[in-house]
């Protein structure tokens, strides 16, 4: 409040407030001061211009959408829309109804042609897919596969060429060191 050589806010309050009231926003091009009835249609279309629009493309009675899939918990990457393909059964004023159920636009997703479902795993491929995502990266060092047990057997035959000892054959160092400890 240097400016005004003032202690007291009260006092410039109103003539900030004026200041604000009598300039033309971005958004309605027109002073709040002078906006009235005259004028309401033209602010509107001013605002609208502005407003952030969705363009999706038109659904009909009958086109085939998937839903929205709500998860408890969003981490990484999972599938925003259902699987199953629906039908939309009616278009009432922006909402459409699918299986009993309204929905906006924004969550439903069109579907055209046939839908080609992803391959399913194996439960080998899975249990495999489960241990990487747990270890990451690190997998692919060869102390982890031997912990793992995701070793192959050219990898291990590898490894009893070079000289270097398998988690077992460790195991069974350490097992024969402390037997002769505690004799």
């Amino acid at each position: 409040m240097k400016l005004k050589n003032t202690s007291n806010w009260s006092k410039i309050m109103s003539p900030v407030l004026d200041a604000y009231n009598s300039s033309p926003h971005s958004t309605t091009k027109i002073a709040p001061n002078k906006v009235n009835k005259d004028n309401e249609i033209q602010v509107l279309m001013n605002i609208s211009k502005r407003a952030k629009k969705g363009t999706y493309p038109k659904l009909e009675v009958g086109d085939n959408v998937r839903v929205p899939v709500i998860h408890k918990q969003k981490k990484g990457y999972k599938d925003s829309f259902s699987m199953e393909m629906h039908k939309i059964e009616d278009v009432n004023r922006g909402l459409y109804t699918v299986d009993g159920s309204l929905h906006p636009r924004k969550d439903l997703q069109l579907v055209k042609g046939n839908v080609i479902k992803a391959p399913t795993k194996t439960k080998t491929q899975q249990k495999q897919h489960d241990i990487q995502d747990k270890v990451g990266k690190s997998l692919n060092n060869p102390e982890v596969k031997d912990l793992v047990g995701t070793r192959t057997k050219k990898e291990t035959k590898e490894i009893l060429e070079s000289g270097r000892k398998t988690r077992a054959q460790t195991a069974s160092t350490h097992m024969t060191l402390r037997d002769k400890k505690t004799k």
